[in-house]
């Protein structure tokens, strides 16, 4: 039963009911208030009829066509290795493609004139002996690394490298330095070193390219103030703007 017919068949057995319980003839007297309240109710407009929609049926979708299968590139041929050593062969890379940096070039020069601007980087080995001096001196050689360092905290920055860490590289890439400091029993123990040098007329040398003093006989330089002061004095020469 819908809802629809069960309210009628509720208002049927209440009119029922009243018809059995009540004569119809009989009046009830009610208040004021009772009887506005039901006069209004009873004039109110009936909601209108709500008419339902009907439902629609779905729409069916176009079916799409169907696609063809797109056709596999065909596979490389593979190719046959003859050997071991052929598999692992390396081929040289080709030269990579750079940005354009033309632009920002010249920016950076009109801008900082002052900056050297390198298209390569380079090597980390030759930036090793990048100071104004470099004192070339083993752990045991305590004068020479004095020397070195009051050349740095005094004069100019220093590096104080051992012998047994430097390359040919090193000693001919050094764009900066000035002044090579180190004693004859490191120069002729250094196969390296003894190789680069080259003796000058005077107290200076060269290793590579580079300026070289060369000092003789440590052990009793450290022992003589005099010559200790002299050397200092050289240094301040050698080192001055």
């Amino acid at each position: 039963m819908s809802p629809k017919e069960q309210l009628l068949e509720l208002a049927s057995l209440t009119q029922l009911f009243l018809l059995q319980e009540y004569n119809i003839k009989e009046r009830l007297f009610a208040n004021t208030r009772d009887f506005n309240y039901f006069k209004e109710t009873a004039t109110m407009p009936k909601p209108a009829p709500v008419i339902p929609i009907p439902a629609q049926e779905p729409v069916a979708k176009p079916v799409a066509a169907a696609q063809a299968a797109p056709v596999p590139a065909p596979m490389p041929e593979e190719k046959k290795i003859s050997s071991p050593e052929e598999l692992f062969a390396l081929e040289p890379l080709g030269k990579p493609q750079g940005a354009d940096l033309s632009d920002m070039r010249k920016l950076v020069s009109e801008k900082l004139p002052k900056l050297e601007i390198v298209d390569l980087i380079p090597h980390k080995k030759s930036q090793r002996l990048a100071t104004p001096v470099a004192v070339i001196a083993t752990a045991a050689e305590t004068l020479l690394l004095t020397i070195g360092k009051a050349i740095s905290e005094k004069l100019v920055p220093t590096v104080i490298v051992d012998p047994q860490d430097l390359t040919e590289e090193d000693l001919t890439s050094a764009q900066h330095l000035r002044l090579i400091l180190l004693s004859n029993e490191t120069l002729q123990a250094n196969k390296q070193l003894k190789q680069l040098y080259r003796a000058g007329s005077g107290a200076l040398g060269v290793v590579g390219k580079t300026p070289a003093l060369v000092l003789y006989d440590t052990a009793a330089l450290a022992q003589d103030p005099q010559r200790k002061r002299d050397l200092w004095n050289t240094l301040k020469g050698l080192l001055s703007p």
